[in-house]
């Protein structure tokens, strides 16, 4: 991520990223979407809860929080973004 859009609040962050995010739902699917994050190299530039920042890890799941909410996604299909998918592709 960009050092300017790093210091960004999540809102900002899907709004500079919808276009892609919106490819990535209607090519993929909720059952073939799965969150992920490189933590902790993720907190690298991000000062996580000074002067009220959020930390990367809590804004990219924001923004994929607000991807769910856009898209309509059901509760269960929320579920397979956020833990299923990887539970099915990881065998666990």
């Amino acid at each position: 991520m960009s050092p300017a859009l790093r210091q960004q609040p999540a809102n900002d962050i899907f709004e500079s990223t919808m276009s892609w995010l919106a490819v990535v739902v209607a090519a993929f699917g909720p059952s073939r979407i799965m969150f992920g994050s490189d933590w902790p190299v993720c907190t690298v530039g991000v000062e996580e809860g000074e002067d009220g920042q959020e930390g990367a890890w809590e804004k990219w799941r924001k923004v994929v929080d607000r991807l769910c909410w856009m898209s309509s996604f059901s509760d269960e299909e929320k579920k397979m973004v956020f833990a299923g998918t990887a539970r099915r592709a990881y065998g666990i």
